[in-house]
């Protein structure tokens, strides 16, 4: 009876042994994949980071080019503006200019036609 008890008590110690170490490999494989987890969170995280950084920066760069570009569409309009009013005057110059034109044609032949008159009596 005692050497029964002395195997069973050895049987016990290496089941006991063997079952010890399957759970520690089972346990430090479970702590390597979860290091590898945390590892790639902490790198999925700092990506994050990165992105949303780098999308604060394109959003601040597009609102700076949107002014831009409403800066210059306004001056672009004030151009026109200019240059319709630049046309009108020219416009309006170009009709002076001819007014004065056909006047001063109405007057010269007023002038050389008493001139005729006086210088041709008949």
């Amino acid at each position: 009876m005692r050497l029964l008890t002395i195997i069973l008590a050895v049987t016990l110690a290496v089941v006991s042994c063997v079952t010890a170490f399957f759970y520690h490999r089972h346990s430090r494989a479970a702590q390597k994949e979860l290091i590898q987890e945390r590892y790639l969170r902490m790198v999925a995280e700092e990506e994050w980071d990165k992105s949303q950084n780098r999308l604060g920066s394109l959003e601040s760069e597009l609102g700076r080019t949107q002014n831009k570009i409403k800066n210059a569409e306004r001056q672009l309009q004030e151009t026109r503006s200019i240059n319709d009013e630049l046309k009108n005057l020219l416009e309006k110059a170009s009709q002076a200019n001819q007014d004065l034109e056909h006047s001063l044609d109405q007057r010269m032949k007023e002038i050389s036609e008493p001139q005729s008159a006086v210088t041709n009596p008949g």
